[in-house]
């Protein structure tokens, strides 16, 4: 009987100890594949299925990560984001460095990130379609389509 209180005691301390983060992202939480990219000025349609080119969400942060050659290492970075209805804005771009502690993209690392569809420090979407297996998400100037992965 003893063993069975203590076990018990244990567990419920166990439970009562633990802080549990959870995220209210919905399905924009997860790993999304680039699949094409529309311009909107002249209409100009990239397909990018076959790139390896990925948007991963979880809680506050965002990984990109990608190639679009076959033969170069994935780049990667890591942003911070937010989610107001309808408006996703993505912030404090760091390249994965962590020899030079992962530091933040400045003009002259900012066309690194071009091939996800960021060209700016600061970048705000409207996102126009966002379930459990597409996102569409579009700016002033493109058209971002995802699948999940």
């Amino acid at each position: 009987m003893k063993k069975i209180l203590f076990i018990l005691v244990a567990f419920a301390s166990f439970l009562v100890s633990c802080d549990i983060e959870t995220s209210d992202n919905g399905n924009l939480d997860g790993y999304w594949h680039i699949v094409a990219v529309d311009t909107l000025a002249n209409s100009a349609h990239t397909d990018m299925s076959n790139q390896k080119v990925y948007w991963a969400f979880q809680k506050n942060l965002l990984q990109l990560r990608g190639s679009t050659d076959t033969e170069k290492a994935l780049q990667e970075f890591y942003l911070r984001f937010s989610l107001d209805k309808d408006m996703l804005t993505l912030s404090d771009i760091h390249l994965r460095d962590r020899e030079k502690d992962d530091p933040l993209v400045d003009e002259s690392t900012m066309p690194l990130i071009y091939i996800y569809g960021i060209n700016q420090m600061r970048e705000s979407f409207q996102v126009l379609k966002l379930n459990g297996h597409e996102m569409v998400l579009q700016n002033e100037t493109i058209r971002i389509s995802f699948v999940k992965m």
